[in-house]
């Protein structure tokens, strides 16, 4: 039987569940890991006793950065340079990670760019089109093909990247507000139909979950779609 759950943790919080007892043995991505959240979050799941890292970046060098620091502190990973806007080698990915691997335990979605804000009516079409295709698009496709596989194991968890844009307008960035609304949305989406509530089992007793880091910290949702 299964059994979700939900919190919502913050720095310093002490009832914060630590990482170590969710993933301690097991294959995580991570994507956008060249730099800022996703090296550090790289990092921190390898200290917490993730088995092995699969550090994505479309930027090979900040990739090959994070995984030399990621090494030398005792962790196994390895790089793959790939554009998660491209369906293709999002697939070809996923298939290697469990090729390689055998499975994926936890996909950290976070690939993401910005622009300087810029005036609603002055955004040019390629800059609204650019930060979609990262932002949204490239959640979107990452999710398509993790699912897939994590399907077919029975387990998996998926954390997906949004930002305070998200949930509160960010004046001068309509296209990163909507990317990053548009992800809580495909969260929700994945949780009504993947996520496995207490009394219902799936194959193998096992749940999965979709979950964003946000403002005021980790949230999840319900089979529904509900934030808890």
């Amino acid at each position: 039987m299964t059994h979700v759950t939900s919190w919502r943790c913050q720095v310093g919080d002490p009832t914060t569940v630590g990482l170590k007892t969710l993933v301690a043995g097991k294959v995580v991505m991570v994507t956008g890991a060249g730099s800022g959240i996703g090296r550090a979050a790289s990092l921190l799941y390898s200290a917490e006793g993730a088995s092995h890292v699969a550090i994505v970046d479309r930027d090979g060098a900040g990739a090959d950065a994070t995984f030399d620091l990621l090494r030398s502190s005792g962790g196994s990973g390895v790089v793959y340079e790939v554009d998660v806007t491209d369906e293709v080698a999002v697939e070809d990915l996923m298939d290697r990670i469990v090729e390689e691997h055998g499975r994926i335990d936890v996909a950290f979605n976070n690939a993401g760019i910005s622009h300087p804000s810029t005036p609603f009516h002055e955004l040019g079409r390629y800059a609204w089109e650019e930060v979609l295709a990262v932002n949204l698009t490239g959640v979107f496709l990452c999710m398509k093909h993790e699912l897939r596989h994590m399907v077919e194991a029975g387990s998996g968890a998926i954390v997906n990247t949004s930002s305070g844009a998200g949930v509160v307008p960010a004046p001068g960035q309509p296209h990163y507000t909507a990317a990053k609304h548009v992800v809580l949305g495909l969260t929700r989406s994945a949780a009504s139909e993947y996520v496995r509530a207490g009394g219902h089992a799936d194959d193998r007793g096992r749940g999965r979950r979709a979950q964003y880091p946000g403002p005021g910290g980790l949230r999840r949702y319900t089979p529904t779609g509900e934030l808890l």
